[in-house]
């Protein structure tokens, strides 16, 4: 006996949708084994028939994609087969229109359905059908339930029932036959003559003709004036001291936090994220590199996504800038010495003072959310760039957002002249702050001591490569500066940027901090943390000598690479964090150590709304 599941949505409104490709191949091979749907039971329609000697009960699941797994696992539960006679059909965007995938067993990958039936059956070793819808060029959630045009529709009526034959091969106990005649086969690539992959969006190799990036194609770009780290840190108007203070403040007003922010309590107010070995992640993009899942050493991702308050890297130096005005202005207002943790008792005080900020998002979020919770009156100028939902979160804190239809640099510029009209109005300045500067420096030391914890050796045997998204640049170089002090030439920095918004390789290109646009790029990406068109002048200078080197990366990678790191590690990044994944994979296909640790800098994730987060993960 076996059991066929059809995935899909029931209702006449999802009937022709890509989603419910299960549902049509379950559909045509009950046709054509002359059965019907006339039974119901384990919350599912489904039909009988019989294929040479065996009995096959065909189900369609009621229970809409995502609960999926309750109704297979009553199926299952009431006709007792082995798992290698459960077979089920579920549409794939992996696949190109009308393609067929047979396994006799597998993962769900991002599929909702399948890893519903994966969570309530507690296996995954049964075959399984996937039949392919191409890829969105858009929402994933409008193209999966969204109706195809009639030549991709007739591509996909083929394909059902191609796949209806595929399972009575199946049944029949020809698995092999039915993969030999009907699996997909990628065209082969001219060069290499490796066959393309179903999940090429994740493939990166980035050229390394820098001059390329002006084109917006993908580089990997190395710094002809790195180091030595020794000279390099010593011709920098700042130093040790200057990190060593920043720490010192945090300490100061960790009580403070501690009360405001209930969240840090149990980390005693202190603003830290967690550093997690990323083994599974690791081999996943091992395997789409030219050398095939050769080891690279351990992998690390330091989840800034998961830091308190902002729940992105920029909860380093917003809160940091936020905490030292506030420090100053208790002090010229007499509150100071005393008690950090009392300035929440003077909110009525701090109500006459505004603090302002110019942000493409996670830096307005870091400082509005902090500046508002000690009292302050809140402005921050955003972008076109920036997410809807960024811009409500801040609203929802009272902070006022002033909205710009042009990019990064016109929202800064604005809420500066504003700023300036204010004597007290106090700016934040991402472009040019040492206060930002210096709170995310102080990054390195907390860094160095959880790989401490980890037993991760760094010296020049055992090298530390460090991948950091690049925005304006200011928290990726403070970031850097502060590694580079405590490692040395033993920590190697590479910069990721997307391929329409390379600020800092401009920059590098130009010898100074000049727009995109004069390169004729557009500035424009998914990766709305990172849509910036002019690199900051103060992380310009410190990246000149001290940066590895940079990798751009295109922003159709972004959604696959967002959904690798949730399927692989459970955890949520944002678009614009998940270009260092891509930057490890083009490190190694250029030669990076076997013995280095890899940290990638997850900058921001946490407190992406589930709506949104479903537009990456979500099938």
């Amino acid at each position: 006996m076996f059991i066929v599941i059809g995935l899909g949505n029931p209702g006449r409104e999802y009937e022709k949708t890509r989603h419910n490709a299960g549902y049509m191949t379950a559909d045509a091979l009950a046709s054509s084994l002359g059965a019907a749907f006339t039974r119901r039971g384990f919350r599912s329609v489904y039909a009988e028939a019989r294929i040479g000697a065996e009995r096959v009960v065909i189900v369609k699941p009621e229970t809409y994609m995502n609960a999926s797994g309750f109704a297979v696992s009553e199926v299952m539960n009431w006709f007792k087969v082995d798992h290698d006679r459960l077979i089920v059909i579920y549409d794939d965007i992996d696949l190109p229109v009308g393609a067929l995938r047979i396994r006799a067993n597998g993962s769900p990958g991002t599929h909702n359905g399948m890893r519903s039936i994966d969570e309530q059956l507690g296996y995954g070793d049964f075959p399984r059908v996937r039949v392919g819808i191409g890829r969105p060029e858009h929402g994933l959630v409008d193209h999966v339930l969204g109706v195809p045009n009639e030549e991709d529709a007739a591509k996909l009526r083929e394909a059902v029932k191609t796949a209806a034959e595929a399972v009575q091969l199946i049944v029949r106990g020809h698995m092999e036959e039915a993969q030999t005649k009907f699996n997909y086969k990628p065209p082969k690539k001219e060069k290499t003559g490796r066959p393309a992959r179903s999940d090429s969006a994740l493939c990166y190799r980035p050229s390394s003709d820098a001059s390329l990036f002006a084109s917006a194609k993908e580089v990997f770009f190395r710094n002809p004036d790195l180091g030595p780290a020794h000279a390099a840190l010593a011709s920098l108007p700042y130093s040790v001291a200057d990190v060593y203070e920043a720490e010192k403040r945090l300490r100061r007003f960790a009580p403070l936090i501690a009360r405001l922010f209930p969240e840090t309590a149990a980390n005693k107010g202190y603003i830290e994220s967690p550093l997690s070995e990323a083994e599974a992640l690791k081999r996943a993009l091992l395997s789409r590199t030219e050398t095939g899942g050769a080891d690279c050493g351990r992998v690390f991702l330091k989840l800034d996504s998961e830091l308190p308050i902002a729940g992105s890297v920029k909860a380093r130096g917003g809160v940091y800038e936020v905490l030292k005005h506030t420090e100053d202005l208790a002090i010229a207002n007499g509150l100071l010495p005393g008690s950090y943790e009392a300035i929440a008792d003077h909110r009525e005080l701090f109500s006459k003072y505004t603090v302002q900020v110019g942000s493409t998002g996670n830096l307005g979020l870091s400082i509005g959310i902090t500046a508002s919770a000690i009292g302050y009156r809140t402005v921050v100028h955003m972008s076109a760039d920036a997410k809807q939902w960024k811009k409500d979160m801040l609203r929802s804190h009272g902070v006022t957002v002033v909205e710009y239809e042009s990019d990064y640099s016109e929202a800064v510029r604005q809420g500066r002249a504003q700023s300036d009209l204010d004597p007290m109005s106090y700016f934040i300045d991402d472009e040019n702050s040492l206060d930002l500067f210096m709170g995310y420096a102080a990054a390195a030391s907390r860094l160095a001591a959880q790989l401490m914890d980890a037993e991760v050796i760094v010296d020049a045997e055992h090298p530390l490569c460090v991948y950091l998204p690049c925005g304006v640049g200011g928290a990726p170089a403070g970031i850097m500066f502060g590694l580079k002090l405590i490692f040395g030439d033993n920590v190697h920095c590479y910069f990721v940027e997307p391929v329409n918004s390379p600020c800092m390789l401009a920059a590098f290109a130009a010898g100074e901090c000049v727009p995109v646009s004069r390169f004729s790029l557009s500035g424009r990406t998914d990766a709305d943390g990172l849509a910036v068109g002019t690199a900051s002048r103060l992380a310009f200078r410190a990246a000149k000598r001290l940066m590895d080197g940079e990798f751009t990366v295109a922003d159709e990678r972004l959604a696959p690479l967002v959904r690798l790191v949730y399927n692989t590690e459970k955890v949520f990044i944002e678009p614009s964090a998940a270009v260092s994944c891509a930057a490890l994979m083009g490190n190694i296909d250029s030669g990076a150590p076997k013995n280095a640790c890899h940290v990638l800098w997850c900058t921001g994730g946490g407190l992406v709304p589930d709506e949104e987060r479903q537009k990456y993960i979500g099938r």
